[in-house]
């Protein structure tokens, strides 16, 4: 899980479409196999996207009024980076505040 807040650019978290291409590069990094891309955005803020991977997941849930969203990678093989998805996420984001934690499975 990876947490991240006060982003650079403050309008980022508004940007839904901006934030799926993030999220589905940071996968396209680590070498998993996307299926199917969904979203949804909530009223009146919010917004989610879930990737489904062949090994597993990827998932991102903003907060704008917040300035926060927090970010999951799963997957059943250690054949991917995850550090490549965490570096990747946190480049495209900027965000000033980081905390995350890798859970071996």
């Amino acid at each position: 899980m990876l947490n991240l807040a006060n982003m650079y650019d403050d309008l980022m978290l508004w940007k839904n479409s901006s934030i799926r291409a993030g999220l589905v590069e940071a996968v396209k990094e680590t070498g998993a196999t996307i299926l199917r891309v969904s979203d949804h955005e909530f009223e009146p803020v919010g917004y989610s996207c879930l990737v489904l991977l062949a090994e597993s997941h990827a998932s991102i849930h903003t907060f704008p009024e917040d300035n926060t969203l927090y970010v999951d990678f799963f997957t059943c093989s250690e054949d991917h980076d995850v550090f490549a998805f965490i570096t990747y996420i946190i480049d495209y984001f900027k965000p000033k505040e980081i905390w995350y934690e890798i859970v071996e499975r």
